[in-house]
């Protein structure tokens, strides 16, 4: 049975992400119209924090990559992010997320993320790689 306060924290995390959404102007647009709105980089937000040790004593990270691009209602697709020299000790779905050149990773192999969809995966390696949003179309 769900308890009626969890109705009120989904209400609440809902409610503050929709207010952090990032504002971005036509300047910011990395590729779109107006006739399919657009969408920029900043409206894919990806949260990455540290959440434990593999058996073998190796860190591991946590990622959460979030399509805020309301402004795109079909959504954006081809998203590249910025990851160095990405490699993980476990695997990852390379469905989802997968180097495909030095400081190049595809999200989703390239395929439409609807406003709203959340990505989530986890890698194993001595340090976390920064990850940022470098190419989005819609």
């Amino acid at each position: 049975m769900v308890k009626p306060y969890s109705y009120c924290v989904v209400i609440i995390l809902v409610s503050l992400l929709l207010s952090a959404s990032p504002s971005c102007s036509s300047n910011d647009a990395i590729w779109g119209d107006s006739a399919s709105g657009y969408c920029c980089g900043a409206e894919i937000r990806i949260y990455q924090w540290p959440s434990g040790y593999t058996a073998l004593g190796i860190p591991k990270y946590s990622v959460l990559i979030v399509n805020e691009a309301w402004g795109a209602p079909s959504g954006v697709f081809d998203v590249h992010i910025s990851c160095g020299e990405f490699a993980s000790a476990s695997l990852i779905n390379p469905l989802l997320f997968r180097r495909v050149a030095v400081d190049d990773c595809l999200l989703k192999n390239g395929k439409l993320l609807y406003p709203g969809e959340v990505i989530s995966f986890h890698y194993a390696n001595i340090l976390p790689y920064p990850l940022a949003v470098v190419q989005v179309r819609c």
